[in-house]
């Protein structure tokens, strides 16, 4: 396969600083072009320097977006030009992926083409999306579901999917200081922890069920009783994981005793293998293959 066609678009200043992680990857790609936010003649390493109306004309595989992670509002002007220029989303890269240490581009490729609806009773789902720079194909976003409650939503998603969420009652959330919805779906609850209000909630909540895959789904659980991880592995989804704190030979499911001389609570160590502050396994392997592959010998 040859290398593909990049384009890269967004901040000067971000560019240059991300030039040498961006020539770590020469032998997979070919950067043919930058778009900067302030068009000049510049000269950077001899690129063709592109004016945005342009891309439209040019034959590219990939989009690379950069833009200063400390400004939401600035990654959302770049991916806007991005998109006003006819860039979709399965042709973006956001920059930041590239700096992985694990970042493979044939499996970021793998994603990208087929991203899939990741269910998650924990931040984990939201996270690792996060980790990732893939877009929310899932309502499963910044909230969390009791365990029993999420095998019972597992076992027939869509009887619950079809219906309306509802609330429930507040719920405070003890880390940022403010009261959450918590709200109820036919008969199980979901903890909005990251929400203000249950208009925030229920808005972001159907916007983003629309985006599910049925076809795709990556499904993810986190449980401390071996009877629910029992209940998991019988599940009938082909590309799963569950995390529990206990040692455990069922299929699926990744024990974290290894992890027993971190000195964090379970619920924060499967939080820090989605955000890769502790690199347990490959996420690029473990969403685009379903192959759990440890780092740890």
């Amino acid at each position: 396969m040859g290398k593909y066609k990049c384009l890269i678009l967004g901040s000067t200043a971000i560019f240059t600083r991300n030039y040498n992680a961006l020539k770590k990857y020469e032998d997979q790609i070919e950067i043919i072009g930058f778009i900067p936010v302030y068009y000049a003649n510049y000269n950077i390493e001899n690129l063709k320097i592109i004016k945005e109306e342009e891309i439209k004309n040019i034959n590219y595989d990939y989009v690379i977006l950069v833009y200063d992670q400390t400004s939401d509002l600035n990654k959302k002007n770049i991916i806007n030009k991005a998109i006003n220029n006819g860039v979709t989303k399965d042709k973006m890269i956001l920059y930041q992926v590239l700096n992985h240490y694990n970042f493979d581009f044939q499996l970021y490729e793998k994603i990208l083409k087929k991203t899939p609806t990741i269910f998650a009773n924990s931040c984990w789902g939201s996270l690792t999306h996060d980790y990732l720079c893939i877009e929310y194909k899932t309502p499963f976003v910044n909230l969390s579901i009791n365990e029993y409650d999420y095998i019972k939503f597992l076992k027939n998603p869509q009887n619950y999917l079809d219906k309306e969420l509802e609330y429930y009652e507040d719920g405070y959330n003890s880390e940022q200081d403010f009261y959450y919805p918590i709200c109820k779906l036919n008969d199980i609850l979901i903890h909005f922890r990251h929400y203000r209000n249950f208009d925030e909630a229920n808005y972001e909540w159907n916007k983003r069920k629309k985006r599910i895959n049925m076809d795709n789904l990556f499904v993810m659980m986190q449980t401390e009783k071996y009877e629910l991880a029992e209940e998991f592995v019988k599940l009938p989804y082909k590309n799963k994981i569950c995390f529990v704190p206990f040692e455990c030979n069922l299929p699926n499911v990744v024990s974290l005793k290894i992890l027993d001389d971190i000195n964090l609570e379970f619920w924060n160590k499967v939080i820090c293998l989605s955000t890769g502050e502790i690199p347990l396994y490959d996420p690029y392997k473990l969403i685009a293959e379903n192959k759990y592959v440890s780092n740890i010998n």
